[in-house]
């Protein structure tokens, strides 16, 4: 194959996520640790290179086109694929407390976007004289970072099956059902499950942990899986489909507090339990090491647990909640 002629540059495809996840091309820049004029020449050589406009830009911010919702799910696959790969290759860093070496910390998606950035400053505080370095990973990635010994500590949804590892209780999240505000149930509070289970939805794919949750308390409960309208590999593609106003989601209490909440209706879904305890993992000799000892400290002081606004409020303005869709 002519990979020169035919492969759009990674570059471009870094851009468009970062623009894509962060909602604007400053944030998108500050990310990626470029300046803005480079963002927007990589984005510009994409979309030649592709021949398509990829997002569209105007007084009310910055929006994937249908094309750039389908360039962005191969995006997210291909970043991903190169971020694995130079872990798979890169030097092992020193560990916590070895020669200056920063504290690791490896992280799922959900706790990795949505509540490590507001808790750094407390973290970093436990530990003033040392830096914290963070990596956010997807499915098992977390965890086997930090038993490769690439990681001090790992923040994750599920406890590890590695007998060799230690789980401390880090908090409570919660998955709820979620819709834009134009969705005909938006002004609803709460849904009955059977009214979930019968809704249109739109899923991540299949390995993301939101999805993985909610479908291992479906069988659980007995009831049927879900088969979604269509599943998207990125949080900004998901986004994107649910501003049409025709499908569901389900997702964390986390993420509304972290910024969905402005995008977004929760709907709390009755009759079923879907709260998920978030993990600090790490191994038995790591305990001795002060900055693993301090950081665990200050979790167990202050757990991790979303406001109960997230769970059943809606963004600013919508209707007022009513509690199911029969009266």
């Amino acid at each position: 194959m002519d990979w020169h002629n035919h492969s759009p540059h990674i570059r471009g495809l870094m851009a468009l996520r970062a623009v894509a996840e962060n909602g604007t091309f400053t944030r998108a820049a500050k990310a990626l640790g470029w300046n803005q004029p480079n963002v927007s020449k990589h984005l510009q050589a994409l979309e030649k290179r592709l021949g398509t406009r990829l997002l569209r830009r105007d007084r009310a911010g910055t929006d994937l086109t249908g094309e750039g919702a389908r360039v962005l799910e191969h995006a997210v696959r291909i970043t991903d694929a190169c971020a694995e790969l130079a872990d798979s290759v890169a030097p092992t860093p020193p560990p916590a407390g070895a020669n200056g070496g920063p504290l690791r910390i490896a992280a799922s998606p959900t706790l990795g976007h949505h509540w490590l950035p507001r808790a750094l400053p407390d973290l970093q505080a436990a530990v003033p004289d040392q830096p914290l370095q963070y990596r956010v990973l997807r499915g098992r990635g977390a965890l086997r970072r930090l038993s490769r010994g690439q990681a001090d500590l790992a923040l994750v949804e599920q406890p590890p099956a590695d007998a060799d590892l230690v789980a401390e209780h880090l908090g409570t999240d919660h998955l709820v059902a979620a819709c834009h505000p134009s969705h005909p149930w938006a002004d609803l509070e709460s849904l009955s499950l059977p009214d979930f289970l019968r809704a249109r939805h739109l899923l991540r794919e299949p390995g993301c942990e939101l999805r993985e949750g909610l479908e291992r308390r479906l069988r659980q409960e007995g009831r049927p899986g879900i088969v979604p309208d269509r599943e998207v590999g990125s949080q900004a593609t998901l986004l994107h489909h649910l501003r049409q106003g025709e499908h569901l989601t389900i997702t964390s209490a986390l993420a509304l507090e972290s910024g969905w909440g402005s995008e977004l209706t929760a709907l709390a879904i009755r009759d079923m339990d879907l709260s998920r305890p978030l993990w600090a993992v790490h191994s038995p000799q790591d305990l001795p090491r002060e900055g693993v000892a301090a950081i665990l400290d200050l979790v167990r002081r202050q757990p991790l647990a979303p406001s109960p606004e997230a769970l059943t409020h809606g963004p600013t303005g919508a209707s007022p909640a009513r509690d199911s869709l029969t009266e």
